[in-house]
């Protein structure tokens, strides 16, 4: 008969109740974590209809959404079904590349000569790319019914070889003129006859202002696609055009959202905070100012108010008027940020944000919601959950064909209170219950053995 003594016992008694303690531990929060969530368990949620039969259905998400919403990156957003179960489902964003990573390209341009009495007939050059506008020559020569003021002088840039939609043209030119604005108009067409205006007036601009070298030299419009442009300047003939570049589209063009934010705190009088009270995925920026200033800002973000401030952007940025004429800075572009928290600084210490009171402008591309159709209808997509975990999302089949769903108005589930975080309830200590009960009953078996075995060496 093996025998073995009560220490050695003991000892493995303790391991397998340490061993055992932790796989009941375990059990308890992983079927805490499985307990299905409900759509009462968030505070809002949309009727999703699916009229035309598919597998797979899309929607975009509204600013309503995103407002709902009390977690980063969308954790607390889940589409059930009308048995109440979880369907897979994915959220996709647009590229980038449609918004700051277009492909810039020069452009070929030709100088408009008209003949001496301003008739209706004119000869295209063509700038001559290796020395632009320098040594010129006449790639042909075309008589055009054409109507203009003989005060203007025109440009006609060639897009034929170009398949993608132009988006904005960048311009240098010469002039003998230190301050200088420019009034250019711009129009495009496909034989050269009939013209479609596109931006009837725009305004270029060099300018020295306190003791700063302003360019305006980018004009955004529309993404257009067409043969030919033409650039109209008016009423100045004292600067030549140097060369013309073009942003192409790689896919189509995102439309932005804009969501403009006031002041939520001044913390001095260089520094303003702004709250956006949700989470836009935000790629564009702008700040509006008042008439005739002009700032060297630094443009901070951070996800949540414990976090830290993270640099996003520096730049100047002006809202000026000359010559009857605003010039202001041109949108600010940066890499998408999820963050609800924004901060302004200046750098020039003589200025005092309150005065002038600037507002954030916030650009964001919403996100494509991807459902699968798991289940009976109809659908509902719930979000807003301070404590829902974060969603797996499901990777779905890329060659299946998807269908628009229709998404009805918010409603109300669980109500606003599920966007607040409970108040924290101090754990039931019940892992040192356990331990401490299995500790006093090891004890009380080591008594009871040493007893015994004391009993037996005082009979022998």
């Amino acid at each position: 008969m093996i025998k073995i003594s009560p220490i050695k016992l003991s000892l493995w008694l303790i391991l397998l109740i340490s061993s055992l303690t932790s796989n009941i531990s375990n059990s308890i929060e992983e079927n805490f974590n499985a307990v299905q969530l409900q759509p009462s368990d968030f505070a809002y949620g949309s009727i999703l209809q699916t009229p035309i039969s598919s597998s797979l259905y899309s929607i975009t998400l509204t600013e309503a959404i995103y407002q709902g919403s009390v977690q980063s990156n969308l954790n607390d957003l889940r589409i059930f079904n009308d048995k109440k179960e979880i369907v897979p489902f994915i959220l996709e964003y647009t590229s980038q590349d449609t918004q700051i990573n277009t492909q810039l390209k020069d452009l070929s341009f030709f100088r408009v000569n008209k003949n001496e009495n301003h008739s209706t007939t004119f000869s295209i050059i063509e700038s001559n790319k290796q020395s632009l506008n320098q040594n010129a020559k006449i790639q042909k020569e075309k008589n055009i019914t054409y109507s203009k003021k003989a005060t203007d002088t025109d440009y006609i840039v060639d897009l034929r070889k170009f398949q993608r939609p132009l988006k904005s043209v960048k311009l240098t030119w010469d002039s003998t003129n230190q301050n200088q604005i420019i009034h250019a108009s711009f129009a495009t067409s496909t034989n050269l006859q009939d013209w479609t205006p596109l931006v009837p007036d725009a305004v270029l601009a060099k300018l020295s202002y306190q003791n700063k070298m302003l360019e305006q030299n980018k004009i955004e419009f529309p993404a257009t696609k067409a043969n030919f442009l033409k650039i109209s300047f008016k009423n100045d003939n004292s600067f030549q055009l140097n060369s013309v570049q073009g942003d192409f589209l790689l896919t189509h063009e995102a439309i932005h959202n804009w969501t403009q934010l006031r002041a939520e705190k001044y913390n001095n009088a260089s520094e303003i905070e702004f709250d956006a009270h949700a989470y836009f995925p935000i790629d564009t920026l702008t700040i509006n100012l008042p008439q005739n200033t002009l700032l060297k800002v630094k443009i901070f973000s951070k996800k949540e108010k414990d976090n830290s401030w993270e640099l996003r952007h520096t730049d100047t940025i002006y809202h000026l008027y000359s010559e009857d004429q605003k010039i202001v800075s041109p949108p600010i572009h940066i890499k998408r940020q999820s963050d609800r928290f924004w901060l302004l600084r200046v750098e020039d210490n003589n200025i005092n944000l309150q005065n002038i009171m600037p507002t954030l402008t916030l650009g964001w591309v919403p996100a494509q919601l991807t459902f699968l159709a798991q289940g009976p209808g109809p659908f509902l997509l719930a979000y807003g959950n301070a404590t829902a975990p974060i969603a797996h999302f499901t990777v779905l089949p890329a060659d299946a064909q998807i269908k628009p769903a229709t998404m009805g108005p918010q409603i109300i589930l669980g109500g606003s209170s599920k966007l607040q975080l409970p108040p924290a309830e101090k754990p039931l200590p019940w892992k040192q219950w356990l331990l401490w009960t299995l500790l006093i009953m090891i004890i009380i078996f080591l008594a009871k053995t040493s007893f015994q075995l004391y009993k037996e060496l005082f009979k022998k």
